[in-house]
């Protein structure tokens, strides 16, 4: 199966492609070592991330041994506090005239804030596994090779 069609297969892929739509690729999901995660632009004043319930690390567990999966849901974090934004302050920041990457980003978040997903464990552990090949293999093909010194043989 290509990538495209694996994305529109997990929820939770699709997600990460939203999220990298709506933001113009500032934003992207990826794997972390805390779990999947989405980078952000240090440029912006609000952060778009992914709030997972039960919580990935911290109900480990739990999540192990059930088939009862997990919501997702997208938030908007103050970078500086490390707090999740209230509805207004991401609504204010949608207007700012002098960051526009914060009100692209925030305009991100008020859009898929409102989505809240259902996933599956299995769900969450494939496009964690998807990810990282993916990322990978960008790292593979991007790397350049390294150059022979020396004489050429020929």
């Amino acid at each position: 199966m290509d990538r495209e069609n694996r994305i529109a297969a997990n929820p939770l892929l699709s997600l990460g492609q939203e999220i990298f739509t709506k933001t113009n690729g500032m934003c992207r999901m990826g794997p972390g070592p805390g779990g999947i995660g989405v980078t952000n632009p240090q440029e912006s004043r609000i952060c778009l991330v992914l709030l997972f319930q039960p919580a990935l690390m911290k109900d480990a567990g739990v999540l192990a041994g059930s088939g009862s999966g997990m919501e997702v849901t997208v938030a908007g974090y103050d970078p500086g506090r490390w707090r999740r934004l209230p509805d207004d302050v991401v609504k204010e920041m949608e207007g700012e005239k002098e960051n526009p990457i914060t009100r692209k980003i925030a305009s991100a978040v008020r859009e898929l804030s409102g989505m809240p997903m259902h996933i599956s464990y299995g769900q969450y552990e494939e496009a964690f596994a998807l990810l990282a090949d993916w990322e990978l293999q960008q790292e593979t093909e991007t790397a350049v090779k390294p150059a022979l010194g020396g004489p050429v043989m020929g």
